[in-house]
């Protein structure tokens, strides 16, 4: 599997520099305008150098869907891979058109956060992977939905995860387990396995879909 990164061009080509250096990529696809067709060759050249395939892709800045409409076909073309967009550069337009091919592809969404004051913030400090949930609310079972609210009531984590929600919701353990499962594939919970404990905690994305449950 290839990882695929897509990234909207704008006037800074730092961002998009720094999100390649932040993951993996094997193929690298530029969207830009008219105005940054100079920024994205410079970028291209940089992929190149480093043994990344790119493709520059010219959209309509202010058009949505135009710009939808392109992570779509990008998508549909590298469907048996991993894909990721960097949403940082080019217009609000551009990243907000982004952003909703993301959520809806299932991709991993990202924005890299400018280091203003030059204070040497390490680079994996400042990438935030926006929440995008790979299930919707209403494919959630009620087992689902409570699992997420009592993490949140402990502040979204849980060390001895398993028991403590098999205790806490009155499931059978074989039974939390399926379900953690299928959570963590729809990037809901992420798990990590330290001694014999399986602790537990939301993902971004989780947190969200937890609080809007909270207040419904």
């Amino acid at each position: 599997m290839r990882n695929v990164q897509i990234a909207t061009v704008g006037e800074r080509p730092e961002p998009i520099k720094e999100g390649i250096n932040a993951y993996r990529v094997d193929d690298l696809y530029l969207l830009h305008d008219q105005k940054t067709k100079n920024k994205a060759s410079e970028i291209k050249k940089l992929a190149i150098a480093l043994n990344i395939q790119c493709t520059m892709v010219e959209i309509v800045q202010f058009d949505m869907e135009d710009i939808f409409l392109n992570i779509i076909r990008i998508a549909k073309k590298n469907q048996n891979h991993n894909i990721m967009i960097n949403v940082t550069g080019g217009t609000k337009i551009m990243s907000n058109a982004a952003f909703i091919a993301g959520y809806l592809l299932h991709a991993t969404v990202f924005y890299v956060q400018k280091d203003e004051e030059k204070k040497g913030i390490p680079l994996e400090k400042r990438i935030y992977e926006l929440p995008v949930p790979r299930v919707q609310i209403e494919d959630l079972d009620d087992k689902q939905i409570n699992i997420l609210k009592f993490l949140l009531e402990n502040d979204g984590k849980l060390e001895k995860g398993t028991t403590s929600l098999s205790k806490g919701l009155n499931i059978a353990p074989q039974l939390v387990s399926y379900h953690i499962i299928k959570m963590e594939n729809g990037k809901l919970l992420k798990t990590e396995k330290i001694g014999r404990d399986n602790h537990i905690s939301l993902t971004s994305a989780g947190r969200f879909l937890a609080r809007y449950l909270e207040e419904k």
